[in-house]
């Protein structure tokens, strides 16, 4: 194997500036105040990294007393270390994020890239980046801090609220396919009229489309987060802080309540509703409408009270 892999930090500092910077509850074990410039996963820090363990009790604290790093997170403190600091805390890895977000913070600049081409009626904000090759068509309204990626397609039916993330690309307020079949059974295509509308915050995965709304509009809610291959059909409604995995499919006016959770591979059937806090398993098909808090998992999808979180 080759040198543990760590990876260096953009803004190193020292534990007791970030401690001052975040939320320092918890217990520490152990005085040193090591400078962090480094992260690393736990069997590969050394005496510049911070890292984190998701084990508790005796197996989380035999794997923290054979990692080298500096600073460890974790739920299950061993005795101390002469030269290193366990910082216990109820959420090792929301610690460790959030610690992260400040070590080593999005440096994206806001800025067009050359390549891009933006529509002369498109609405931008201020603090926008735009990757190469991406287009913003004329009547889009992109809110300030919004980051798109290269490649992105932003039609001019699509509506960004402040600090979206777009990656690269991405497909929103594209028209979907909905046809109609006349009498002789010749097939008429129904023109999609609404729009595409992501509230402020969500993030939206690597070549995902968003379909725009045919008499509706489609919506993404706040702090949404979808995950790469994603379609979400014309007039579906997702609500806030909703998590979508990678690979998922929305067939149209699908609803999905706040802080839902999809897994990898789910397909929705059009018109089904699922409630607030629901889980929906590895690959399911949804059929018909879930409940509020139901975990289903299958195909067709039915409630496992077992399933464990994802």
């Amino acid at each position: 194997m080759s040198d543990p892999e760590r990876y260096p930090l953009s803004q190193p500092m020292r534990l007791s500036e970030l401690c001052a910077q975040m939320d320092a509850s918890g217990t520490f074990v152990g005085e040193a105040d090591p400078v962090l410039t480094s992260a690393a996963a736990l069997d590969r820090g050394d005496e510049t990294s911070i890292s984190f363990c998701r084990f508790g009790g005796e197996v989380g604290r035999s794997r923290i007393l054979a990692s080298r790093a500096a600073v460890i997170v974790c739920s299950d403190a061993p005795a101390p270390v002469p030269g290193r600091v366990f910082i216990q805390v109820a959420d090792p890895r929301g610690w460790f994020i959030d610690a992260l977000h400040r070590l080593n913070p999005d440096d994206t600049e806001a800025s067009i890239d050359a390549t891009a081409r933006i529509g002369n009626a498109a609405l931008l904000g201020d603090d926008i980046h735009v990757g190469a090759h991406a287009v913003i068509e004329a009547g889009a309204r992109i809110g300030s801090g919004c980051r798109i990626g290269a490649f992105a397609y932003i039609s001019g039916a699509s509506i960004l609220e402040a600090g979206v993330t777009v990656q690269a690309h991405v497909a929103i307020g594209t028209h979907g396919l909905s046809f109609h079949k006349r009498p002789d059974g010749s097939p008429l295509f129904f023109p999609h009229m609404g729009k595409a509308i992501v509230r402020e915050g969500a993030a939206i995965g690597t070549h995902t489309t968003i379909v725009r709304g045919i008499l509706d509009n489609t919506e993404i809610g706040a702090g949404a987060q979808i995950g790469n291959h994603v379609n979400v059909g014309h007039n579906c409604a997702i609500g806030r802080e909703v998590f979508i995995s990678s690979g998922t499919v929305l067939t149209g006016s699908v609803r999905i309540g706040d802080r839902t959770r999809l897994a990898a591979g789910v397909t929705v059937t059009a018109h089904c509703s699922i409630g607030q806090d629901a889980h929906v398993g590895l690959g399911s098909v949804v059929v018909k409408d879930i409940a509020d808090g139901k975990r289903v998992f299958g195909n067709p999808a039915r409630p496992l009270p077992t399933m464990r979180e994802f």
